[in-house]
């Protein structure tokens, strides 16, 4: 939190935190003047065996009471999972990853555009779908709670 508290000394720009996967990560973020905690594991690439952040997120976004901003990234792949991470708290999600990995890896680089349009296409195939859903989920949630 040192260097949150430096960086704001430095700049009046606002400062959203990265890489967050605790309750107590998130408080003292919010405590240093955070303006936006991104839930994030950072892919999994940086430490065996991290918490998927859609496993963590609800209890970051309950740990900080509507004080900041909540986003989530990492994890998602199709439009469902973003509904998921909405429903869950996070004021946004954060999908670029997605879009790489299947740019480069699945599909020939040559078909780069295309496959980002792909993923766009998907992640917001279910929009449509979103104010139906929302309105079983409301009904639903606070039956099962």
């Amino acid at each position: 939190m040192q260097d949150i508290e430096w960086l704001k000394s430095i700049t009046n720009l606002p400062i959203l935190i990265r890489g967050v996967l605790t309750h107590e990560v998130a408080r003292k973020a919010v405590e240093v003047g955070v303006v936006g905690i991104v839930v994030s594991n950072h892919g999994g690439r940086q430490l065996d065996y991290t918490p998927t952040t859609i496993s963590v997120l609800e209890e970051v976004v309950d740990a900080i009471g509507g004080k900041v901003p909540v986003l989530l990234d990492g994890g998602v792949r199709r439009g469902t999972d973003v509904f998921k991470a909405l429903a869950l708290g996070a004021q946004a999600v954060l999908a670029n990853v997605a879009a790489g990995w299947k740019a480069c890896n699945l599909w020939p680089c040559s078909k780069g555009e295309r496959s980002v349009r792909w993923v766009i296409e998907m992640l917001m195939s279910l929009r449509s779908l979103w104010p139906s859903v929302a309105a079983l989920v409301l009904w639903i949630l606070p039956r099962a709670m």
